[in-house]
């Protein structure tokens, strides 16, 4: 029997659906991980027990949850090497040599069950709800910041909290892939990225939209280039096909190679390697886009993969 110990990472709400400071979660991997030991600091421990079933244990200290770990896991473990810290590494290898499991867990939660998929959608829902209101406030005259403050506005009205800062890039600035909003007005014949998304019970979406301020026929006819290249990846995006066809199909129909991958996974967090095969129900981030020295198009979708073709949540 295999063990993997996951440290307070992001693995604890998918596997308990709650987060605990200070916790480690002791699970069996077999064809799935199945949490078997939840071990939490004292304080924890009644919010644990009225919310999870499996096993739990406590610790007053350092040395009683040395002595729980040296109990629970065998002559070898597994951890998630992306989500433990350095001490919690040099601490746990101590009691049992460790090994990476960290590109198997992004593979196991790549594919979305019933239960995930419904609150994606709900999730994808709310964004697209808060899209339609920023595509009407996205004007000239309209800062770049006061843009952003809205999405917060917005997403916060709605219970959800934001994965990361919404980037609103006009003009020049959206050159920039990762610009920080500022105090630049939007001008007449710019082009505007958005980029937002929302955090929806522990789920992410995030979604780009390039909208044009009366622009010019360079960045119509970019903006179309783009806008074709999505429709050729939704075209092909299916069970069984490969990420990097979708990067190559990409490429091919943009005129040139992009600065970043043409798409990602997202769930739990909102950027998560993709796997090199895609599968029925994973949920995946497409954004094919051209930046030039004076504008950028990006246009960004979250779609579900299907058997036989894809969907658009949003």
């Amino acid at each position: 029997m295999r063990l993997i110990i996951l440290s307070h990472d992001k693995n604890f709400y998918y596997l308990l659906g709650e987060n605990f400071d200070g916790s480690a979660l002791i699970c069996e991997v077999n064809k799935g991980i199945i949490p078997k030991k939840l071990i939490v600091p004292q304080m924890e421990y009644e919010r644990a027990k009225s919310k999870v079933k499996i096993p739990i244990s406590f610790y007053k200290n350092r040395k009683e949850l040395r002595e729980l770990l040296k109990r629970e896991l065998g002559k070898r473990a597994l951890a998630n090497f992306d989500g433990i810290s350095a001490n919690e590494f040099r601490a746990i290898k101590k009691i049992s040599p460790l090994s990476d499991y960290s590109k198997k867990l992004y593979e196991i939660r790549a594919v979305k069950v019933p239960s995930e998929l419904k609150i994606i959608r709900t999730a994808c829902r709310i964004t697209s709800q808060i899209e339609r209101k920023i595509a009407k406030s996205c004007r000239v005259g309209k800062k770049e910041e006061g843009l952003a403050a809205e999405i917060e506005k917005l997403a916060k009205q709605r219970g959800c909290e934001l994965p990361f800062s919404p980037i609103v890039a006009s003009g020049k600035n959206s050159s920039f892939p990762h610009h920080v909003p500022g105090k630049k007005m939007i001008e007449n014949g710019e082009a505007v990225i958005v980029d937002f998304g929302i955090v929806y019970k522990g789920y992410c979406t995030d979604i780009t939209r390039t909208y044009l301020m009366d622009a010019s026929d360079e960045i119509k006819r970019t903006y179309t280039k783009v806008n074709e290249a999505r429709k050729r990846i939704l075209e092909i995006a299916r069970d069984g096909a490969g990420t990097s066809d979708l990067q190559k199909t990409a490429e091919k129909f943009l005129g040139q190679k992009m600065v970043h991958s043409v798409l990602h996974s997202i769930g739990i967090e909102v950027h998560e390697p993709v796997p090199k095969v895609l599968k029925e129900n994973m949920v995946i981030c497409i954004e094919p886009a051209i930046y030039t020295k004076k504008f950028g198009i990006r246009i960004e979708n979250v779609i579900l993969i299907k058997k036989k073709g894809c969907e658009v949540l949003v």
